[in-house]
C-alpha cells in the first residue's frame, strides 16, 4: 500500500483543500495538526495518525469541509484511483458493517442480540447519506420502528409530529 501513497508537506496556514472542491484523494497525518472547517467555523482539530478527506472519495462527492494546516505538516495522500484499486467497491459496506457490529456490542440494549446473528443483522442495514438539514425520516414514518446509527455527523434537531 505504501507505493500508492504520496508524501506531501504543507506549511503552517496552508489550505490543503477547500469545501465544495473536487475530492481526489484522502490524507493521513504523519506529523503536525490540521483544522477542519465547515462554513468557516472550525469543527475539529486532527493530528498525527488521524485522517481526513475520506468522505469525498468514498461517496464520490465534493469536499464537505475546508482543511488548513495549523502548523507545518507532513501528510500521506492516497488518490481516488489508488484507493479504489486497493479497497474496491465493497469497502464502504464493509466499514459500515464493522461499525454496526461495534455499536451493537457497546450498547446495553443492543448487546443482548446473540453474537451469532450480528453479522447477519449488520449486513441487513441500509447505508444512506444525508445532506445538512435533510430529514432522515420523512413525515409520517414511525421513528420508533427504526434503528438509526449515525456513523459521522450530528442530529441537530428532533421534531415530533
Amino acid at each position: 500500500m505504501c507505493k500508492e501513497m504520496t508524501h506531501e508537506s504543507f506549511a503552517k496556514d496552508s489550505v490543503i483543500f477547500v469545501e465544495n472542491s473536487q475530492s481526489n484523494c484522502f490524507y493521513i497525518i504523519k506529523k503536525g495538526t490540521v483544522g477542519v472547517y465547515i462554513n468557516e467555523n472550525r469543527v475539529r482539530i486532527l493530528s498525527e495518525k488521524e485522517h481526513f478527506g475520506l468522505i469525498g472519495i468514498m461517496r464520490k462527492v465534493n469536499r464537505t469541509s475546508t482543511v488548513i494546516a495549523l502548523e507545518d505538516c507532513e501528510l500521506f495522500s492516497i488518490g481516488i484511483e489508488s484507493f479504489e484499486k486497493i479497497f474496491q467497491q465493497n469497502f464502504t459496506d464493509y466499514i459500515v458493517q464493522l461499525y454496526i457490529i461495534y455499536v451493537f456490542k457497546k450498547s446495553k440494549f443492543l448487546s443482548l442480540v446473540p453474537k451469532t446473528r450480528l453479522k447477519e443483522i449488520a449486513s441487513s442495514f441500509e447505508t444512506q447519506f444525508f445532506k445538512i438539514h435533510e430529514p432522515i425520516f420523512p413525515a409520517g414514518v414511525d421513528v420508533l420502528n427504526n434503528i438509526v446509527i449515525i456513523v459521522e455527523g450530528t442530529i441537530i434537531d428532533v421534531i415530533y409530529a
